[in-house]
């Protein structure tokens, strides 16, 4: 691979790094907008979901649409739904696909759509499964659980009579909004979990659990919190905008999306910061609802009036650059070190932002860095963090920041560009550059005794280092 092969896949493996790790006002998003051009002939998305195939299945106003990737397709009436008002989608542990609508449930057959009789006529809000395939459905009348019963069939009962919201279920545990509290269904057994807990009396309609066993609670001025293992619930309003369509997703890495009327929020358990996706930030409209991430681990966002929007993969969400703070626009090396910091190498030095995404340090050739281009950064097993230049040489700091020590020519490294850096599993330290292949004698530590052995590699010329000194393999 030609060297600017190797500096494009690093400059955008560090784009994806930037977006997950640094929060900046400046920052925007690119999305792209499926709508009538794409199939998607209604715009106002209730519902999402990938099934096992891959294919993303978006539930609207007027029918329930696939997308294959080129083209979404349209399912209604004749297609043997009893609604093409569609509400939710779920897909049972067997994989079958099942509809809630406003005329009734429907199951995917492979071809087209049948309609499920439930006993009860009205419109469902909502449809999930537990791990044991129990069925439960939000309908306007209560609670409905299908127990199966043979050969992909399901007997139906009510067993929480009432309006009711929020219906969410995971594992074996199912939650929802009712009187204004929070509530646990446990078999045929409710109980009040939300005042008790000190959650407030309000309509809530957006329950979920993150992958970090915290529980969430919405409303449309309010976010709640219960942290796992925690008795009492806290409030996360701030900074949450109001909604008319309460929605939560969590997603496998202990984030929440959380709708709006303003866009989308990311927000976490504990005192993280907010990440807004909002029209300040490229959205190109504010209502949002439903959202999805894949298993590609792209994010979809069902909208109010503008259709579905996804944005072009992680690395392409936002562009940060030298006027927002980034030290050259040229990015080569990035890490994200064991302590949560994120150090960024450009072609105008070393910049270290902390865990806050704040700028902690700046290092570039006038304050000790051996070079103005960082283009390999390596965390040793100690925590001390190397920075390979060009020109030629290896800078070695602290975690904390603080600059030891500078390995260059008078060290022995005579190559006049180092292109990489990487430990093994020996905690010894091997860099490649123009001038050939080098590795240190010893762990690159601060307090470590020459290793007398001698390294020769066949074919390049070699060097190999004592704790201060890279020597040639001859010598």
């Amino acid at each position: 691979m030609s060297f600017a092969a190797q500096i494009r896949g690093v400059c955008f493996a560090a784009t994806v790094a930037l977006l997950l790790s640094i929060q900046l006002s400046a920052q925007r998003y690119t999305f792209r907008q499926y709508g009538t051009a794409e199939g998607l002939s209604d715009l106002s998305v209730n519902c999402l979901l990938q099934d096992r195939a891959g294919f993303i299945w978006v539930g609207t106003d007027n029918g329930l649409f696939r997308y294959d990737g080129t083209r979404f397709h349209y399912f209604g009436d004749a297609e043997g739904l009893p609604s093409a008002q569609i509400q939710d989608l779920a897909e049972s542990p067997t994989g079958v696909l099942w509809v809630a609508t406003q005329g009734g449930l429907a199951r995917w057959s492979g071809r087209r759509f049948n309609a499920v009789d439930i006993g009860l006529t009205g419109q469902l809000q909502a449809i999930s499964f537990d791990s044991h395939g129990r069925m439960y459905l939000e309908h306007v009348s209560g609670i409905v659980v299908g127990e199966p019963a043979g050969a992909g069939s399901y007997r139906f009962r009510t067993v929480v009579p009432g309006s009711l919201s929020g219906l969410f279920v995971k594992g074996e545990e199912v939650w929802f909004g009712k009187g204004g509290d929070l509530w646990r269904l446990a078999g045929d057994s409710v109980k009040c979990i939300g005042s008790p807990s000190g959650l407030p009396i309000d309509h809530w309609d957006a329950v979920a659990q993150d992958a970090s066993g915290n529980l969430w609670a919405r409303s449309a001025t309010r976010l709640y919190e219960l942290p796992k293992g925690r008795a009492r619930f806290l409030n996360r309003s701030s900074g949450i905008p109001h909604t008319s369509n309460s929605r939560l997703y969590p997603d496998r890495h202990g984030g929440l999306f959380v709708s709006s009327d303003s866009g989308v929020v990311l927000v976490s358990g504990g005192e993280v910061t907010p990440l807004y996706i909002d029209a300040r930030h490229g959205m190109p409209t504010d209502v949002t609802g439903p959202i999805l991430m894949d298993r590609e681990e792209s994010l979809w966002v069902g909208t109010s009036g503008g259709g579905l929007l996804r944005p072009f993969g992680h690395g392409e969400w936002l562009s940060w650059k030298k006027e927002d703070g980034l030290l050259d626009n040229n990015v080569w090396s990035i890490l994200h070190d064991c302590a949560g910091q994120l150090w960024v190498g450009t072609s105008g030095g070393l910049a270290i932002y902390g865990p806050n995404g704040r700028l902690a340090h700046s290092w570039t050739s006038r304050n000790g860095l051996a070079g103005d281009m960082a283009l390999g950064i390596a965390e040793g097993a100690a925590g001390d963090i190397y920075v390979a230049t060009y020109p030629s040489g290896i800078s070695q700091f602290r975690r904390d920041g603080t600059l030891l020590r500078t390995y260059g020519t008078a060290s022995g490294l005579t190559t006049p560009r180092i292109e990489q850096i990487k430990f093994d599993l020996q905690g010894q330290l091997w860099a490649v550059g123009l001038g050939g292949c080098f590795r240190s004698l010893t762990c690159c530590t601060p307090a470590t005794s020459p290793n007398s052995s001698i390294w020769r590699f066949p074919a390049f010329p070699c060097r190999r280092c004592s704790a201060t000194r890279w020597q040639t393999s001859e010598e």
